[in-house]
């Protein structure tokens, strides 16, 4: 006679078994599954090749320009002639280099849909190589956490993160001056 634990035991290997085969299965269908597609850019350039950067608010008419120097860095160019935040000039000019396409609309007659006719900004590139990337930036989908933006060549509309532009966009509001430092004085006055 088989003992109840010979039965148990067989009763555990047989659902053992067929777990192993129903994971073998469903592993193999899971090898039909497309890895997903490398991301695409507008354009990919290196933080040392950009020159300077243009930024037009084509609404309000202002314009901020800042240019790399090889002496000091940095340099505003326009609202004003003045030394920039190199660093806000930087994380600024992260964003751009490469930015990255969430989704792209086929061509549309209606740009106005998108804030693109016209455009609320027009952002530009200018490399060491004596090209320029340019992108028209129009309004936030509904959700607010994309632009939609356009570029010269291309007539999709292309969607790019919100958090890749915004710091560029505000420098035309709040221009990245440098702070001036007080001097300290040395206690004695001349009368």
């Amino acid at each position: 006679m088989v003992r109840r634990s010979t039965w148990l035991l067989l009763a555990a290997l047989a659902v053992s078994i067929l777990g192993y085969l129903a994971w073998q299965r469903s592993a193999e269908t899971g090898s039909d599954i497309q890895p997903e597609s490398p991301p695409e850019f507008v354009w990919s350039v290196l933080a040392e090749d950009v020159r300077a950067v243009r930024v037009v608010d084509l609404v309000a008419g202002r314009v901020f320009v800042v240019r790399r120097e090889a002496e000091t860095g940095w340099r505003m160019v326009a609202p004003a002639i003045a030394e920039a935040d190199a660093g806000r000039v930087e994380a600024a000019v992260a964003g751009v280099l490469s930015p990255s396409i969430r989704q792209s609309l086929p061509e549309s007659d209606d740009l106005a849909a998108y804030g693109l006719a016209p455009a609320a900004y027009r952002v530009s590139l200018f490399l060491s190589d004596g090209t320029v990337k340019s992108i028209d930036v129009g309004s936030l989908d509904p959700t607010g956490s994309v632009y939609y933006v356009q570029a010269p060549g291309d007539p999709r509309i292309l969607m790019i993160t919100r958090f890749s532009l915004e710091d560029l966009l505000g420098l035309v509001a709040e221009p990245p001056l440098v702070e001036p430092t007080a001097t300290p004085m040395d206690g004695t006055v001349v009368p």
